[in-house]
C-alpha cells in the first residue's frame, strides 16, 4: 500500500502538465450560468514552449501562451464565468520544441435550475 502511494506520488511529480477544474460539479444561480477556475502547472523544462487551455461544452473558450521552459516553470489560472448549464470538458495542451505534445482532460458540470445540464 505505501509502496503504491509513493508510486503515484512519483509520478504526479514528474507529470509535464496538470490540470484542475474547480468546482468539477456545480448548480447555477438564479442567473443560471456558473463559474470555474482552472489551474494549469508545467514544471521547468526546456523542451516546453506553448501552452494551451480549452474548455468546450455548450460555449467553447480557449487561450495559448507561450512558455519559456528553460528558465521557469509556469503555473496559470483562469477564471471563467457566465458559463451556460451543460456538461463540460476541460483540455490542457503543451508542446515541446522536439514535436511532442502531450494533453490532459478533465470533464465538469454546470447543472441549470431545473436540475437539467448533465
Amino acid at each position: 500500500m505505501i509502496t503504491t502511494l509513493l508510486v503515484l506520488f512519483l509520478l504526479r511529480a514528474v507529470s509535464p502538465i496538470s490540470l484542475e477544474v474547480t468546482p468539477r460539479m456545480q448548480h447555477a444561480p438564479v442567473a443560471g450560468t456558473g463559474r470555474i477556475r482552472i489551474l494549469v502547472t508545467i514544471p521547468k523544462n526546456d523542451q516546453n514552449r506553448v501552452g494551451c487551455v480549452e474548455v468546450d461544452g455548450p460555449v467553447y473558450r480557449s487561450s495559448c501562451f507561450e512558455i519559456d521552459g528553460q528558465r521557469h516553470a509556469y503555473r496559470q489560472e483562469w477564471v471563467y464565468v457566465d458559463l451556460p448549464s451543460g456538461a463540460y470538458r476541460a483540455v490542457a495542451v503543451l508542446r515541446q520544441a522536439n514535436g511532442k505534445q502531450i494533453q490532459v482532460k478533465t470533464d465538469f458540470c454546470i447543472i441549470g435550475d431545473d436540475n437539467t445540464g448533465c
